[in-house]
């Protein structure tokens, strides 16, 4: 009976684990390091947008006794006609004593921010283009493995030992080389028919780059070109683009931190982060 041959897929699935990864890990930084929350200090900016990325919402309650607002993660029991939680309570994880284990009225004791419309976390977008930008770097290293198929040679030990000297030759460089035709006949490269596509996909893992960057508020301009070769009319309109898709998440969140501000007495305002792209002009230029 002919042996069964078993195939090792076990580096592929670990490349694709590791692409992936190092993009979720490029990213969240990008989204971590893009938007600012004022009035909170470093820990709390930091567990609220590590909330928007992974669950979508947090909860802002005030502390009387200590006066300090607190954030948490939270559990809804009740909800109204338009779909709205009306009551929550603070889910205590690290069980101190200034979170209370009761039921709390939102938008009187209790206040929910909701990173998007849809209450759905960041990451759930942002997750989609990943898993397509990793599949296009598969199929990237794929298509380089195929462009590196080696040549097969035959014959006896005499003219394998020939030919490894002429392989020899060609990797030093060497201009002139001499072989019999019957050596030459032994050997052949193993053909695939491969067209050579990497610079389009790797143009389309750009194109999903910058459409996950603008989804972000990230500017994406000098990441295929340089600005000065854009005409004014691609530059408004990518500026254009970036300003909506920051307005999607900036503009929600301050609904909700609009909110909390009359509701608890806090001062929460969204904003973005990115540098000021004259004052980087300006730097470049004195660099």
């Amino acid at each position: 009976m002919a042996k069964k041959i078993i195939y090792n897929e076990d580096n592929s699935i670990l490349d694709r684990g590791i692409i992936r990864q190092s993009l979720v890990d490029k990213y969240f930084n990008l989204y971590m390091n893009n938007l600012k929350i004022l009035d909170t200090d470093y820990q709390e900016e930091n567990f609220i947008k590590r909330r928007f990325w992974w669950l979508g919402s947090v909860a802002v309650f005030k502390n009387k006794i200590i006066n300090k607002k607190i954030f948490v993660d939270y559990s809804v029991s009740e909800y109204n006609i338009y779909d709205f939680p009306v009551k929550a309570q603070p889910i205590n994880r690290k069980g101190v004593s200034f979170i209370p284990n009761e039921l709390m009225e939102i938008d009187s004791q209790i206040c929910l921010i909701f990173a998007q419309h849809n209450k759905k976390p960041i990451c759930s977008i942002v997750y989609k283009y990943i898993n397509e930008i990793t599949e296009v770097e598969m199929v990237i290293r794929q298509q380089l493995k195929s462009h590196r198929i080696p040549f097969v040679m035959t014959g006896d030990e005499l003219t394998k030992d020939k030919l490894k000297d002429f392989f020899n030759k060609i990797n030093n460089d060497e201009g002139e080389l001499y072989m019999t035709a019957d050596e030459l006949d032994s050997i052949n490269a193993l053909n695939l028919n491969t067209n050579f596509i990497v610079d389009k996909l790797d143009a389309y893992k750009k194109q999903l780059e910058n459409e996950l960057k603008e989804y972000l508020g990230i500017n994406n301009l000098g990441t295929t070109e340089k600005k000065e070769h854009l005409i004014n009319s691609e530059v408004e309109s990518n500026d254009e683009v970036v300003n909506i898709s920051r307005a999607s998440i900036i503009d929600t969140l301050n609904i909700y931190f609009d909110n909390c501000n009359k509701v608890l007495g806090t001062n929460l305002k969204a904003v973005y982060n990115a540098p000021d792209e004259e004052s980087e002009e300006e730097e470049g230029e004195n660099a």
